[in-house]
């Protein structure tokens, strides 16, 4: 798909089926990591919907695409990244915005990092085994129990690294602005060789438990990115 030319009709109504087409093919691409960035931003809040926040950032999204620039050979990559940051932005404005009234219920007892043993065999595990890991909705029933318990500046971590796939410098800088967490690059490469073996097992368990139980967790479309 030529991504220069999808662009362009999204930025330009005037042809309504060409724009329609451009952005269902915009969403088909860039929905799925927009509403897995804002869930994993929420984490365990209540009283947000992941539904409502993606559509919130495509319609800023449909606002602004006149302004997007790409970069030859990164096109797609460029457009998923400034959805990203609209997305980071629009949930912080929302969580400062509710800061007041917000209560955090993290989930307490099975999912924490440190219950989790994880064998020699994981610590090879690449960035595109966790990309498989957060694609996976069976995994995921499993895996939002442990993200959840993440501090928000983990679970920020684990996806600009593996689905944005940052630079070590720059999600320090990114984690620090978001989060006001101090950080450093080689400080977040060491804490990510820890996340990654972890979330993988963690995975591992849950995909164990579907196949013991072949008729649970089957059979019905499990919604696991709202809250």
């Amino acid at each position: 798909m030529n991504w220069r030319d999808t662009v362009r009709a999204a930025s330009a109504p005037r042809n309504a089926r060409e724009h329609r087409a451009a952005w269902l093919a915009i969403y088909d691409a860039c929905g799925a990591s927009v509403r897995l960035l804002a869930r994993m931003m929420i984490g365990p809040r209540r009283g947000y919907d992941v539904h409502d926040i993606e559509q919130e950032v495509f319609l800023k999204a449909s606002q602004a695409i006149g302004t997007l620039s790409l970069e030859d050979g990164r096109e797609l990559a460029c457009l998923r990244s400034w959805l990203h940051r609209i997305t980071r932005n629009h949930v912080i404005d929302r969580l400062r915005a509710s800061r007041a009234r917000q209560q955090v219920d993290a989930p307490r007892g099975a999912a924490s990092l440190d219950d989790i043993e994880v064998s020699s065999d994981h610590e090879s595990i690449q960035v595109e085994a966790v990309q498989r890991t957060l694609s996976d909705p069976e995994a995921m029933i499993y895996l939002r129990q442990l993200l959840d318990a993440l501090p928000d500046e983990d679970r920020l971590l684990l996806f600009h690294s593996c689905i944005d796939k940052l630079e070590f410098d720059e999600l320090a800088e990114l984690i620090q602005a978001e989060c006001g967490t101090h950080c450093t690059g080689p400080g977040l490469r060491k804490r990510l060789q820890r996340l990654l073996p972890s979330l993988v097992a963690f995975a591992e368990i849950g995909r164990a438990a579907i196949r013991r139980s072949p008729t649970e967790g089957r059979g019905h479309e499990v919604d696991y990115e709202s809250s």
